[in-house]
C-alpha cells in the first residue's frame, strides 16, 4: 500500500506489442481503449494516434492502421525466467535442422525439422554467475503450431549463454531430435534420439552490460552432416528487464572482436587497445645501383612488431621488421594519428626500410606530407572500413600500397562491436579501385566481401546406384555446372575454410522428385604454410530422370572422404593443374580437372603468383586409397570440442 506523498515505481511486462503497424510507412490510429498492467496498477490508454521510426517529411504519406481486438505475437515467443519468476533470457529466431539419416532399403534420405514457436521453455539463468541455459522442448510428432507435452518422446534444444566483463555470447547449442516416422521416413532407427553438439566461440555475442543481438541468418553443419539454421535472431541473453531504449544492439553483419585485428598498440594504464589495424601493406623501395634506376617491393609481415603510444588527441603505431638473420636491421613504418572534434585520421606516414636487406647501411627514409583523410572515422567510437580502394602514399623515395583496411583508432572500450563504421567511398582522392575477381567460377567471400576462396575447375561425380528389384547396378555421371546453375557459399576462418556448391539437376516434367538440390563441400585447411583440400562431402538426391528405375528413387546418397590432402599449395599462391585428379570413395568416384584455385586469400586483388602441378599430362591421380567412404547420415562422434552428432537409444546408450 502507497501513503499520499509517496512516489510510485513499477515496470510493466517487457513485451507487451501494443501499437503494432509498420515500421516504414505506418499510422496506428486507435479509439478504442487499451488496459496495461504495471505494477499494482492498471493504465487506460485509449484515443491513439501514433507514428514511430518514420523519417519522411511528409506525415500525410503513411498507411493508416486502424485498431484490431486480435492478440498480438509476442516479439520475442521464447521467455526464460529465473527461479524468482524474473524474465532473465529473450529470445526470437526461426531454427531449421536438416538431418540425414539411413532407410530401411540401407539407402540414405534427410528429415527437415522445423522449431514451433510456440513450445515448453525452461532452463536455468544465474546473471550474477553470467550463465543461462534456455531449452526449448517441443512433441516430435505434432505440428509447429501446436504445443502438446503428453507424449514424452520430446525434441528438445539447449542455447547455453555466458557473459563476461566483456561480452555475452552463445557458446554452446545441443540438441536431441526423436527419430519418429513422420519427419524421419522409413527411417531404420525410429524410436531412437539423435545428439547434436555444437560448440562456439562467440556465436550471438552482445555487450556485456545490457546487450542485444541481432542476425539475419546464421548457417553451420556439424561433421555429422546436420545443417542447422538460425533465421531473424534477436537474443537478449541477460538483462531482460532493463530499459530497451538503452540496449546497446550488435549486428553479426558487421560484428569485429580484438582477434579481427593484426596490429595492436594498448594503454598502458589500462591496457585496452587504442589503436587497432588489420591491413595488407606492400612498400616499394626506389633506388639507384651503378647509375641505373632500381625498385625492391616488400611485404609487412603480420607478424610485425607493433609498438606505439595513446594519448587522447594524438597516438602513434609503429610497425617493424627484419629480413634478415645475418644483423638486426629493422624496417619500420610509423603511423601518426590525430583527432579534431568530429574524427580520427592518419595525418602522417614515416618508414624507414632497407632495400638490401644483407646490408645494415642501406636504408631509405621518408615523410608523406601531411593529411587529413587517410583512415578518417568518427572520433567518437568509431571504426574505418575499406575493402574496394589501394591507398597510395608516397613518402619520398618509398611508395605504400594499403588495402583491404580495418582500422581503430583513439579506441577506449574493452567491446568493439558498437563501433560506427564508415566505409570508403570507391571514388574518393584518386585511389585506385581493386578488380573484382571476374575470372573465377566458384567464389566465397568473408565479411568484407574480400574472396577467400576462389576455383576455376571440372568436376563430375559417378554415382552408381542398384536398379529396383534387381541385383542390377547402373551408374550415372553428374556434371557440377557453373555459373547462375550453381550457388556456391561458405565460411572464411583463419585456419579453415568450407566452400559449398550447391546445385539442382533437371527430372522430367512434372516429376515430384524436381527441384531437390545436390551438394558437394570442399573442406580447406591452413596449416601455416600451405593449404589444401583436406576432405570432400556429397549429397547427391537419386531423382527418377538422372537415376531411372533406381532401387531408392527420392533419397539421398551421402559421401564423406576424409583425409585426402590434395591441391596442397604455398600460402598466396594460386594452384594450377589441368590434370585429372579422382578420388574414390566406396565407388562413388569424383573427379576434378581444369584446377586453377586459391584458398585463404586476404587480399581483394588475387595474385598472379601461381604454382603448377607435378605432372600436365592427362593422367588420373587415384586417391581413394586415404577416402573415408560412404557415411550412414549420421556418424558416432565422442570428441567434447568438435561439432558432432551421436544416435542413443531411449533405453540405454548402445547403438
Amino acid at each position: 500500500m502507497y501513503t499520499l506523498g509517496d512516489p510510485f515505481n513499477a515496470t510493466s511486462d517487457t513485451d507487451l506489442r501494443l501499437f503494432v503497424t509498420s515500421v516504414t510507412d505506418g499510422i496506428y490510429k486507435c479509439g478504442e481503449g487499451e488496459e496495461v498492467k504495471v505494477g499494482n496498477a492498471t493504465i487506460k490508454i485509449k484515443n491513439v494516434f501514433l507514428i514511430e521510426f518514420y523519417n519522411n517529411s511528409d506525415i500525410s504519406a503513411p498507411k493508416e492502421e486502424l485498431c484490431s481486438g486480435q492478440k498480438q505475437t509476442p516479439t520475442f515467443p521464447y521467455v526464460l525466467r529465473d527461479k524468482n519468476s524474473i524474465v532473465c533470457t529473450l529470445a526470437k529466431m526461426s531454427i531449421s535442422l536438416k538431418i540425414p539419416y539411413r532407410k530401411n532399403n540401407t539407402q540414405y534420405d534427410t528429415a527437415i525439422i522445423e522449431v514451433p514457436t510456440t513450445l515448453n521453455v525452461s532452463g536455468t539463468c544465474d546473471s550474477s554467475r553470467g550463465t543461462s541455459t534456455m531449452i526449448l522442448n517441443w512433441n516430435s510428432e505434432v505440428s509447429k503450431t501446436e504445443s502438446t507435452f503428453a507424449n514424452e518422446k520430446t525434441n528438445t534444444i539447449v542455447l547455453h549463454s555466458q557473459r563476461d566483463d566483456i561480452d555475452s555470447h552463445v557458446s554452446v547449442i545441443t540438441a536431441n531430435i526423436f527419430i519418429d516416422t513422420t519427419h524421419f521416413n522409413d527411417a531404420q532407427n525410429v524410436g531412437e534420439v539423435i545428439q547434436m553438439v555444437a560448440p562456439f566461440k562467440n556465436l550471438f555475442s552482445a555487450p556485456a552490460k545490457n546487450g542485444i543481438h541481432s542476425c539475419p541468418e546464421k548457417v553451420f553443419t556439424t561433421i555429422g552432416g546436420i545443417t542447422v539454421t538460425m533465421r531473424n535472431v534477436l537474443l537478449v541473453a541477460f538483462d531482460a528487464q532493463q530499459d530497451f531504449a538503452s540496449k546497446q544492439v550488435t549486428d553479426c553483419r558487421s560484428v569485429y572482436f580484438e582477434r579481427d585485428f593484426t596490429y595492436i598498440v594498448r594503454r598502458n594504464d589500462t591496457g585496452i587497445p587504442c589503436t587497432l589495424a588489420r591491413m595488407s601493406i606492400d612498400a616499394t623501395v626506389l633506388y639507384k645501383k651503378v647509375n641505373l634506376q632500381n625498385n625492391r617491393t616488400l611485404n609487412v609481415p603480420s607478424t610485425a612488431v607493433v609498438s606505439g603510444n595513446c594519448s587522447n588527441k594524438s597516438s602513434e603505431m609503429t610497425l617493424s621488421w627484419s629480413e634478415s638473420d645475418k644483423n638486426n636491421t629493422m624496417n619500420t613504418i610509423t603511423f601518426h594519428i590525430g583527432k579534431n572534434e568530429t574524427n580520427f585520421f592518419v595525418y602522417q606516414v614515416a618508414a624507414t626500410v632497407y632495400y638490401n636487406k644483407d646490408d645494415k647501411t642501406t636504408a631509405i627514409q621518408g615523410e608523406s606530407y601531411n593529411m587529413q583523410d587517410l583512415f578518417s572515422a568518427s572520433g567518437n567510437n568509431g571504426l574505418y572500413n575499406c575493402t574496394s580502394l589501394i591507398h597510395e602514399i608516397k613518402i619520398d623515395d618509398i611508395y605504400l600500397k594499403i588495402t583491404n583496411v580495418t582500422f581503430i583508432a583513439f579506441n577506449t572500450e574493452t567491446y568493439l562491436s558498437s563501433k560506427t563504421v564508415t566505409q570508403c567511398s570507391t571514388n574518393s582522392g584518386g585511389d585506385t579501385p581493386i578488380p573484382s575477381v571476374t575470372g573465377y567460377s566458384y567464389v566465397v567471400t568473408n565479411k568484407e566481401n574480400v574472396p577467400c576462396i576462389a576455383a576455376n575447375m571440372s568436376i563430375s561425380i559417378k554415382v552408381p546406384y542398384i536398379i529396383k528389384n534387381t541385383s542390377t547396378t547402373n551408374q550415372t555421371t553428374l556434371i557440377v555446372p557453373i555459373g547462375k546453375q550453381v550457388n556456391v557459399n561458405g565460411t572464411c576462418e583463419n585456419e579453415k575454410s568450407i566452400m559449398n556448391l550447391i546445385w539442382t539437376e533437371n527430372p522430367k516434367a512434372n516429376s515430384q522428385y524436381e527441384n531437390k538440390e545436390n551438394k558437394v563441400t570442399f573442406n580447406f585447411v591452413n596449416d601455416s604454410s600451405n593449404y589444401f583440400i583436406r576432405s570432400m562431402n556429397l549429397s547427391i538426391y537419386l531423382d527418377d530422370y538422372n537415376f531411372p528405375g533406381a532401387n531408392a528413387t527420392g533419397s539421398y546418397i551421402n559421401v564423406i572422404t576424409e583425409n585426402i590432402d590434395i591441391f596442397s599449395t604455398p600460402l598466396n599462391n594460386v594452384y594450377k593443374c589441368s590434370d585429372k585428379t579422382s578420388v574414390n570413395a566406396q565407388n562413388v568416384v569424383i573427379t576434378i580437372s581444369k584446377v586453377s584455385l586459391i584458398a585463404f586469400n586476404k587480399a581483394r586483388n588475387i595474385t598472379s603468383r601461381s604454382v603448377n602441378c607435378a605432372n600436365n599430362e592427362s593422367t588420373d591421380s587415384n586417391v581413394g586409397a586415404i577416402v573415408g567412404g560412404i557415411v550412414g547420415g549420421i556418424i558416432l562422434v565422442g570428441i567434447i570440442g568438435y561439432l558432432g552428432v551421436t544416435y542413443k537409444r531411449n533405453r540405454g546408450y548402445g547403438v
